[in-house]
């Protein structure tokens, strides 16, 4: 008829709803020969939020709304993230544990750069507020402009929407003297311009540099996914931005610090040890070159294969090769770059080197020498 519907996807022959292998029960909702998937704990927390913030009021107890709604949000973030759910590494959260820790010690109740899949609490700023938005979003961050409050943010690792939105936190914190605050997540790249910028402001109240494979975010694509806590491939700083006001009345302590970082490692196998791992305030943590030439060099040898190799190079061969094996770069790894018949008959070295770094700045996935992937 027309309407989108959900449907279990995980049925016994009496029409109970079944867990899974991995433990995550889902529906699937269907709007032609368009099916989505989402997990039964957002599904119900989608449909919380739709009740209390759908416009217009009387589309709150409209369920048939709802699934037009639902539908609408899920294949928005479908497509952001590229069309599948391991693609959403991207998008990933910070643990739960943090964002409860934030509240507990500096009253922070916000997210400003969430979505409606992955928002911890009612209110937050998102992407998409045309449909965000019947789901408790107050729209576009750089349109948000507290006077006041306490607030976290974990953007988009994104080194202009970073620089925008540490510009637009700076204007916020200096056209008040109310108390305001806001604890930013960012990757540590101490060479970009927005990391220089955002050290050397006269809001910073506090930096802490949390080591990589000690802390863990929750993988994107969680609405479809256990959502589990994995160690992160880089280093990441927690900053405070405050202004006077802001740091009278939530100090930043040591003892905070070292809550932070607990709360950061919840869900990890091994979790942070506490203060000697990581370095605070100006402590220099910056990749040294011989850690660059030991790198490139790992690189280099794992890699070494592509570039000798001869045969076909269709994609359903390359499958057929990797198919049973942890992770094989010499057959496998170009794949995640593109055809080789797109760049010549042999991989370029640039290629290659520029999608090692990117994968070891960005991967926040399964361990793949752990998980078999």
């Amino acid at each position: 008829n027309g309407e989108p519907g959900v449907y279990p996807e995980n049925k016994n022959e009496n029409g109970d709803e079944k867990t899974t292998k991995a433990g995550a029960r889902k529906v699937s909702l269907t709007f032609g020969k368009v099916s989505l998937e989402v997990n039964v704990a957002h599904l119900e927390k989608l449909k919380a939020l739709h009740c209390k913030y759908a416009q217009p009021r009387q589309h709150r107890q409209d369920q048939h709304k709802f699934k037009d709604d639902l539908f609408c949000v899920l294949s928005r973030y479908n497509s952001a993230q590229g069309g599948h759910y391991k693609a959403g590494a991207m998008q990933a959260a910070v643990p739960g544990a943090f964002l409860q820790y934030l509240h507990d010690s500096f009253d922070v109740a916000m997210e400003l750069c969430a979505s409606p899949l992955n928002t911890h609490w009612r209110r937050y700023c998102s992407a998409y507020c045309d449909i965000d938005q019947h789901f408790g979003s107050v729209g576009d961050v750089f349109k948000f402009r507290p006077t006041s409050g306490s607030f976290e943010a974990n953007p988009p690792f994104d080194d202009l929407f970073i620089g925008k939105m540490v510009t637009h936190f700076e204007k916020l914190l200096g056209n008040t003297d109310e108390a305001l605050s806001f604890c930013v997540v960012l990757p540590r790249l101490p060479t970009t311009k927005w990391h220089k910028e955002i050290t050397a402001s006269r809001f910073l109240a506090k930096r802490s540099t949390l080591e990589k494979g000690k802390h863990g975010f929750i993988a994107g694509g969680q609405q479809t996914r256990l959502a589990r806590t994995t160690p992160s491939a880089a280093a990441t700083d927690v900053i405070f931005l405050q202004n006077a006001a802001g740091k009278k009345k939530w100090p930043v302590t040591e003892e905070n610090v070292q809550g932070m970082k607990r709360a950061f490692a919840d869900g990890l196998k091994g979790k942070g040890k506490g203060k000697d791992d990581d370095e605070d305030d100006d402590g220099s943590h910056e990749r040294s070159d011989s850690d660059t030439e030991t790198a490139n060099d790992e690189l280099n040898a794992a890699t070494a294969g592509l570039c000798d190799t001869t045969g076909d190079y269709d994609l359903q061969s390359a499958l057929r090769r990797s198919k049973g094996k942890v992770w094989d770069p010499s057959e496998f790894l170009f794949w995640g770059v593109g055809s080789g018949s797109r760049w010549g008959e042999r991989p370029s070295d640039w290629i290659l080197d520029t999608a090692g770094e990117f994968l070891e700045q960005h991967w926040v996935g399964e361990d793949p020498e752990s998980d078999g992937e």
